[in-house]
């Protein structure tokens, strides 16, 4: 992907804010890993918000979390003690409110509430957080969970059970309107998704 020439990706720019329209989304993913997909992911957010003056999110949807420690890793290791200690990086993700709820910095986190039987939570009720990345113009990250293959699961299993239960179409639109929801709270320009190999397409 080039960022220049015919590539360039300033016409993001003009896109007007509303709440309903989508955000673009460039979605990095490849079924083999190690092939440079987050350092491309990471090179290109870098670029569209400091070269472009746009306003960038990328989402961590690897459990890896290799484009969170990309592009944040000084701040996580240096929280509370950092790296080493036990549960550093779930003491990361896992910051409360004044009223001790989690604040939401993972798709993961931003979907739980949804996903519990019973649940009466909307996506309106979750209250979220993304990074903005030091020194890289208006870029954000929505971080990874090392648990997120839990999701995946359940969206796999929405998908096969969704023609005996139609209802299941609102679970597996869920989060797309999560990472929506996200971007609009940065007033993104463009959504940047890091995919992990495992992911089924």
């Amino acid at each position: 992907m080039s960022l220049s020439g015919n590539d360039d990706p300033r016409w993001l720019g003009n896109l007007e804010w509303d709440d309903h329209h989508s955000v673009p989304m460039i979605v990095y993913y490849n079924q083999k890993g190690g092939i440079g997909k987050t350092t491309n992911l990471h090179a290109h957010g870098r670029s569209m918000a400091q070269s472009f003056g746009l306003r960038v999110m990328a989402a961590d949807l690897d459990s890896q979390r290799n484009m969170t420690y990309d592009m944040c890793g000084d701040r996580i290791r240096n929280y509370q003690g950092g790296e080493g200690q036990p549960g550093f990086y779930k003491n990361w993700i896992n910051r409360r409110n004044a009223n001790q709820a989690v604040v939401a910095r993972t798709l993961k986190q931003m979907l739980e509430p949804l996903y519990g039987q019973q649940s009466t939570t909307t996506l309106a009720d979750v209250e979220l957080e993304q990074i903005e990345v030091e020194g890289a113009g208006e870029l954000w990250v929505l971080c990874g969970d090392e648990d997120i293959t839990e999701l995946d699961n359940k969206i796999n299993t929405a998908t096969v059970m969704l023609e005996t239960l139609p209802t299941l179409k609102n679970y597996l639109a869920a989060p797309y309107y999560a990472i929506m929801k996200a971007a609009k709270k940065c007033r993104a320009q463009v959504v940047l998704l890091d995919l992990s190999p495992n992911t089924e397409e």
